[in-house]
């Protein structure tokens, strides 16, 4: 009798055991995919070898590009040439930079110039899209002085597929320039509805009426949206309150918007998830100097990484 107690309570334990197997195979067998990106938009301001000489400032820029899973850059200073090693040579090095602050390899798409002095970059995580193409328009009517850079893009992990258009508009002509855009819609809406349109679009303040300006927009009246509401400041400057860098979208994406999510980065507000700037202040008064004003303001500080804050937003595609 004590035999079979003893052979019935190690069958128990067996059971007992076996069962925790399947409850730990079973807990790890259920997995979740994350179909949420975060994408971002900066127009660094005359970015080229000057600025990409100052090794604080670069600190900041990469911190501040290594939170975007996929990133619009406008206001470059050179062109860069995939058969050459010399040129393009601060485009690359912020590659370099990038790829060596982060696990997750970047690539980047750039632009030749659009002007005498100026080019667009995409910066991506190679895990997470794959470029499918990239094309400055072709601004058949003159629209544009910097004709915006068009990439098209496949989410990895949705399959889902999607257009990026990054523009700069001339300030003075920033109203005609925007209304244009509706222009680049219609030339690749026949390939895929789902645009996305962001960039430096300077509107705002003596460039462009948002009261009159956006409910005459067609793109609006088509059901686009201004996802940088027009009360986000995204000027660095103090004194104003300017919205000139927008992130907007097209009808087909409006449920792919993740709530409360898209605004400005103030990367000079520590309170805010922004950086310590004292390292720009320090080396931008020290011999050689760049920094005009010195000892230097934390706003000083900002103005060397750019006269804009970057605007951002998390989309959720779906498989």
């Amino acid at each position: 009798m004590g035999n079979l107690r003893g052979f019935l309570g190690l069958l128990t334990l067996l059971i007992l055991l076996d069962c925790t197997k399947l409850e730990i195979i079973d807990s790890t067998a259920t997995t979740t995919t994350d179909y949420s990106f975060t994408l971002g938009s900066f127009n660094v301001q005359n970015y080229g070898t000057s600025k990409s000489s100052h090794s604080a400032v670069m600190k900041i820029l990469v911190k501040i590009v290594s939170n975007y899973d996929l990133f619009a850059m406008q206001e470059l200073e050179q062109t860069i040439d995939q058969a050459s090693t010399n040129t393009g040579v601060v485009i690359r090095d912020f590659l370099d930079r990038m790829n060596a602050a982060n696990s997750d390899a970047y690539a980047l798409v750039a632009s030749p110039k659009v002007d005498t002095t100026e080019q667009y970059i995409f910066l991506y995580k190679k895990a997470l899209f794959k470029v499918i193409s990239s094309t400055v328009y072709s601004d058949p009517n003159s629209k544009f002085a910097r004709p915006p850079f068009i990439l098209r893009l496949k989410h990895l992990a949705s399959a889902e597929e999607f257009y990026l258009v990054t523009i700069h508009t001339k300030p003075s002509a920033a109203t005609a320039e925007i209304y244009a855009l509706e222009e680049v819609a219609d030339s690749i809406k026949n390939v895929d509805q789902d645009v996305i349109f962001l960039g430096d679009f300077n509107s705002d303040g003596t460039y462009f009426n948002e009261t009159i300006g956006w409910p005459a927009f067609n793109l609006i009246k088509q059901g686009y949206t201004n996802l940088i509401a027009d009360n986000v400041d995204t000027t660095v400057a103090t004194g104003n309150s300017y919205t000139y860098d927008r992130i907007m979208i097209s009808p087909s994406l409006n449920d792919n918007v993740v709530s409360n999510t898209a605004k400005a980065f103030y990367f000079d507000d520590t309170g805010l998830g922004g950086y310590d700037l004292s390292e720009i202040q320090t080396e931008g008064c020290s011999s050689p100097t760049y920094i005009s004003n010195c000892p230097a303001s934390v706003n000083d500080a900002a103005k060397e990484v750019s006269d804009h804050y970057p605007v951002q937003v998390i989309l959720k595609m779906t498989p």
